[in-house]
């Protein structure tokens, strides 16, 4: 199916979400466009691993759907961060996972995304990418250690910085709100000094999908 929901956030951030379930050939038909538009990246992704084609093509469908029914090619600077040249006020990030695509696009605020399958993988590595207060929190909660490698994966794509240590230079904080009677979190990144506001959701508890920005 094409887009799938849209989720929109304050400070004009939203997320979109595609269910891949299409084949390369449907999902180029999804996108109504010259030959012309599409040539380029056709030709950049044909040697590329079928299911990685198909990632690649529905983040540019949801861009399709989202921006207007308008084709945007999505390209990458020195640091491999994705941008979309012709619109320089507005930041993107993208991620995959299994059978979905998420894209995050914030007008003149930079984004981090991540998508996770919930499985035992973040559990298995706790100990690599969790301080000592995350460990505590988590425990052997597979959705918790889930969660927490998703920020961090949102909060490195924010980042984009080589040589950042998931355990040591990117560090959950989590909170409580008395109002809502809810927790919530913040990225502290230890390099820059600065804190990372947190979105998250959860998805029929089969995936969980994150978003970082300041």
């Amino acid at each position: 199916m094409p887009l799938q929901k849209i989720i929109y956030f304050p400070d004009d951030i939203l997320l979109a979400f595609w269910e891949i379930s299409e084949n390369i050939e449907q999902l180029w038909n999804l996108l109504p466009v010259s030959e012309a538009a599409t040539h380029t990246l056709k030709q950049e992704i044909a040697s590329f691993h079928p299911k990685r084609q198909r990632e690649i093509i529905a983040a540019h469908g949801l861009l399709y759907y989202i921006l207007n029914k308008k084709f945007y090619r999505i390209q990458h600077n020195e640091q491999q961060k994705p941008l979309i040249k012709e619109l320089n006020d507005m930041h993107i990030s993208v991620s995959h996972t299994d059978s979905c695509v998420v894209v995050a696009l914030a007008k003149n605020r930079v984004v981090g995304v991540d998508a996770e399958q919930i499985s035992e993988q973040a559990w298995r590595v706790r100990e690599r990418f969790m301080n000592e207060a995350e460990l505590q929190w988590a425990g052997n909660d597979i959705k918790k250690c889930t969660l927490l490698w998703s920020i961090k994966e949102s909060a490195y794509k924010w980042q984009q910085r080589q040589g950042l240590n998931f355990k040591k230079d990117i560090q959950v904080q989590l909170h409580y709100s008395h109002l809502t009677a809810q927790e919530y979190y913040t990225v502290y990144l230890e390099k820059d000094a600065l804190y990372l506001t947190v979105k998250y959701t959860f998805d029929n508890l089969s995936f969980v999908y994150t978003l970082c920005y300041k």
